[in-house]
């Protein structure tokens, strides 16, 4: 007796992933990420090939460091851009800083003049300072009238 195999996607995810993927579209970006990281990778990428470029952005930026490469990796370049363009500019960068220089670069060159400009900037300030070169000054000034304030109190 031969087993019978559910329809696949063009993936190769069976095809009963594609209904799921519809109904994570309804859910919040949150709730979707969390759905997302316990997903086989060919559904997580079904997700993402499926999905508003805004909702898989926001979605993107909720996941774990490692499962967005993984997800980035699966997908084509242009499609990443898409959705990387969507991103914060933090994240998209953080996202990016992840990435094999080569395959950040590709993604890159796909997105829109002003989006790339953007992420550029910030990647080029490392990986740990995506918020930009203000970020050690406004820790410095928080920590000053605190410490300021608990002498005072002597």
């Amino acid at each position: 007796m031969a087993v019978r195999r559910p329809p696949r996607d063009r993936s190769g995810a069976p095809r009963e992933a594609e209904d799921r993927v519809q109904g994570l579209a309804k859910l919040h970006p949150a709730d979707i990420a969390d759905i997302v990281e316990d997903l086989p990778p060919a559904e997580r990428e079904a997700v993402f090939e499926t999905i508003d470029e805004e909702v898989a952005a926001e979605t993107l930026e909720e996941i774990d460091p490692d499962i967005q490469v993984s997800i980035v990796e699966s997908l084509d370049k242009d499609r990443v851009a898409d959705i990387v363009e969507e991103m914060d500019p933090d994240a998209a960068a953080d996202l990016l800083g992840e990435l094999p220089e080569e395959q950040s670069g590709e993604i890159l060159k796909e997105m829109e003049p002003e989006e790339r400009r953007e992420v550029t900037q910030l990647l080029e300030f490392g990986e740990n300072t995506a918020a930009g070169p203000d970020d050690d000054r406004v820790h410095r000034r928080r920590r000053r009238p605190r410490s300021s304030t608990m002498r005072s109190r002597r």
